[in-house]
């Protein structure tokens, strides 16, 4: 008897891991197509054509801490809210990034942030990742976004501010700036702060996948090394909700560059994908082919989304391509498990 009933719980135990979803495990599904990036500062933003093309998937709203939060303790999520509404509305996802970095409001530094000037001509200041007072301010305003968003559907992805000048993970570009913020705790403290912040927006976006917009922080091997460190530790922290993606897709686009190896490493099992690093229309010298090409290679890599400009967007010399490019980056998604899965005794 005693056998029998190790037996059975042996395989009860068995069938209860392969139902088990990881607690880790996104409620929302990675988003997947063709994204078009989209302004909050327009003032009939429900007027653009966008809307109605049916070969575009999503919109991705790039708004700035000092938009939504100009004063301390006051938000103003309108323009977010608007567009929002309007993809819902018409069938859309929406992936939201806030950039703080150089976007930090006045008060972030009166309440005590450390006010760093970038050395690379642009006047431009930013606190530094790992400053506590900026961290808490931060912190505070990425736990308020989430309130707010998480919960709603339309919501795809959120991607990931506060590690880098912007939104992607640049720290120093200029041999000045990396002297004197190895000075000041080099890649080893960006490393460390950049966990804590991704934590933050972890618990924050508890059914949304988050993403950092992956560049080397320090043009260093010691800036490369944290980069590959935090990227490794949030696949193993966070598994299926992590995204990893980079700005920088072009016609040439490879894994010799490592965030795009990032990319295809885990492309199976995370939320992958790319953003344009310019407009195909605009400027084809720089992206280095054509818009069918840059996509090709992101479809190659892994990509399960690519965001894009308006002016590829809506060309409609460009609407077959976003057409099969779209359905081929949908077809690189993995199969996810279902979500919320309740096992019933019999």
């Amino acid at each position: 008897m005693k056998r029998t009933l190790t037996l059975k719980t042996a395989i009860g135990a068995a069938l209860l891991c392969s139902l088990m979803i990881s607690p880790f495990a996104s409620a929302k599904p990675f988003p997947a197509g063709i994204v078009r990036l989209f302004s909050t500062n327009v003032a009939k933003p429900g007027n653009d054509p966008s809307w109605s093309n049916l070969n575009l998937d999503g919109m991705r709203l790039r708004p700035t801490w000092s938009d939504v939060q100009g004063t301390s303790g006051v938000f103003d999520w309108s323009s977010i809210d608007t567009v929002v509404a309007l993809a819902t509305d018409h069938s859309k996802m929406i992936g939201l990034s806030v950039g703080a970095g150089v976007f930090a409001p006045q008060w972030v530094y009166d309440a005590g942030a450390y006010k760093y000037g970038i050395q690379d001509g642009s006047g431009l200041s930013m606190p530094l990742p790992w400053d506590a007072a900026f961290f808490a301010s931060w912190s505070t305003f990425i736990r308020a976004m989430g309130s707010r968003y998480d919960a709603n559907p339309t919501l795809a992805y959120i991607v990931i501010s506060g590690l880098g000048q912007n939104v992607e993970t640049y720290l120093a570009k200029t041999p000045a700036d990396a002297a004197s913020l190895t000075l000041l705790g080099g890649p080893t403290a960006w490393k460390e702060a950049a966990k804590k912040i991704i934590a933050v927006y972890a618990e924050a976006f508890p059914t949304t996948p988050f993403f950092i917009t992956a560049a080397k922080p320090f043009d260093s091997a010691d800036g490369l090394a944290a980069l590959q460190d935090l990227i490794e530790w949030g696949v193993a922290t966070y598994p299926g909700r992590f995204g990893i993606m980079n700005a920088s897709l072009n016609a040439h686009s490879s894994t010799i560059y490592y965030p795009n190896l990032a990319v295809y490493n885990h492309h199976t099992t995370q939320p992958v994908g790319f953003q344009m690093l310019c407009s195909a229309s605009l400027d084809p010298v720089r992206l280095g082919g054509t818009l069918d090409m840059a996509l090709s290679q992101g479809v190659g890599l892994g990509a399960h989304f690519v965001e894009l400009y308006q002016s590829d967007a809506d060309n409609p010399g460009y609407q077959t391509v976003l057409a099969a490019q779209g359905m081929a980056l949908k077809s690189n998604l993995p199969v996810q498990p279902p979500q919320n899965l309740r096992i019933v005794a019999p």
